[in-house]
């Protein structure tokens, strides 16, 4: 098993991975701030090229080959591009693309009066059956139930995966990150993006141990979304480590912790509806 923790890796195998104690340093946040080890290369030139990318992509949703002309203009080969964004960002350019168009999607459901129709041709989408396919797959409800539900979505139960590994630990809340009753969720993804239904996932609280059981062999990102209700709507949280599991039958136990914090602008949106919706302090609580 091969941990990745942002720059730090450490080598096992499983059956047990234990993720209750920090081998990475804390660094303190202040609340509306991101600790920097999530970008390794701040204010790098690769970086301004990814930030291009990704303000490209959110502007332009069929921006495909959008890529290979920025690129091109920042003296890099696309191949080497793609590896860097994938690097800074968690994911593909094409996946991330792909998580912004879904996530357009979903407002323009909640936000407008346009048919399916018409937001998935807004979207980029030139089939509404694949738009209405994908849509259900990775968002885990159909564009019309989306919309009928006003995004309140509940929370999906812990999901247990087809192998032998199970992951083990805590969600450290960083220096000056203020303490507050929060939703905790932390899954086990292909990627940093979270749609779809997770390889592994389960509720957590800060402080305490978490398992996230039947995870199989193979590439993964654990990733944790802490989300708790403020005067102003919702305040959210991420973090996340890469996890490498392979089928060794030896245990090791790895000291590693998830300290979620302000989301990195390069984080792509959050797509799955499982994670649950938060309502507004003064509505209804939450689902």
């Amino acid at each position: 098993m091969t941990i990745t923790a942002h720059s730090a890796t450490i080598s096992a195998h499983p059956s047990t991975l234990d993720l209750a104690e920090s081998a990475r340093p804390s660094h303190p946040t202040r609340p509306g701030t991101r600790s920097r080890s999530r970008s390794e290369t701040v204010d790098s030139p690769i970086e301004d090229a990814v930030r291009q990318a990704v303000q490209a992509m959110t502007d332009d949703l069929g921006c495909d080959e959008g890529i290979a002309s920025i690129a091109a203009a920042n003296f890099y080969s696309k191949f080497h591009f793609t590896r860097e964004f994938s690097r800074i960002t968690g994911t593909t350019p094409r996946r991330y693309l792909a998580a912004l168009r879904m996530q357009r999607a979903k407002e323009l459901l909640l936000q407008s009066d346009l048919g399916v129709v018409d937001v998935s041709t807004t979207v980029g989408y030139m089939s509404v059956g694949t738009f209405s396919s994908r849509f259900s797959a990775l968002v885990g409800v159909s564009p019309r139930e989306w919309r009928r539900l006003r995004g309140l979505t509940a929370a999906a139960p812990d999901v247990h995966g087809p192998g032998r590994t199970v992951l083990r630990g805590r969600v450290q809340l960083l220096e000056g990150v203020a303490e507050a009753p929060a939703d905790v969720f932390v899954a086990v993804y292909e990627d940093s993006v979270i749609q779809g239904l997770p390889v592994a996932c389960t509720r957590a609280t800060t402080g305490a141990v978490f398992e996230l059981r039947g995870v199989p062999a193979g590439s993964w990102v654990v990733s944790v979304l802490l989300r708790f209700l403020t005067s102003d709507g919702v305040e959210a949280l991420r973090d996340r480590c890469q996890v490498t599991v392979s089928d060794d039958p030896a245990t090791r136990h790895l000291p590693l912790r998830l300290q979620p914090s302000t989301p990195c602008e390069f984080d792509p949106p959050v797509i799955f509806s499982g994670v649950g919706s938060l309502l507004i302090a003064g509505d209804h609580g939450r689902r």
